[in-house]
């Protein structure tokens, strides 16, 4: 098992982080992937949200998406912001690890920080160094 790539987009559909580890046979590091990205899982949502047979009471309908090649796994908060690991297809669902990175490591480290900006790309060292250190700490990391 493998992980890919890490994003992390913003309402509108702005990339503020993506980080792509040495497995990737690809570089997806271009706006023009991220965009890609967000616009098929805007569109999954909605198709999500019609299909489903009751509405969801957090709102969150879309969790993995997986194809022979890869599988996504994402995590949407409150506000929007979308947090989507890509990893090989056999890695179980990482939706929890996703809610992690985003209650311990995201607020903490870039909601928390005086220095950043809403809405700008996430360059905040101690975010980045505490996020590649859990990401690495996963299982599914470990036969990377």
């Amino acid at each position: 098992m493998t992980i890919f790539n890490f994003l992390i987009f913003n309402p509108s559909g702005l990339c503020l982080y993506f980080k792509e580890f040495p497995a990737a046979t690809s570089s997806k590091n271009n706006p023009d992937s991220w965009k890609l990205m967000y616009g098929l899982l805007h569109g999954l949502k909605g198709f999500s949200q019609f299909m489903a047979p009751r509405p969801s009471p957090s709102g969150r309908y879309l969790r993995c998406l997986s194809t022979h090649e890869y599988k996504l796994h994402c995590f949407e908060t409150a506000t929007c912001v979308r947090f989507v690991i890509s990893t090989d297809p056999r890695t179980p669902d990482l939706h929890d690890q996703l809610a992690t990175i985003y209650n311990t490591l995201y607020v903490e480290y870039v909601i928390k920080n005086p220095l950043y900006k809403l809405g700008d790309r996430i360059d905040c060292e101690l975010f980045v160094t505490r996020l590649d250190s859990y990401l690495r700490s996963l299982p599914c990391f470990a036969s990377s």
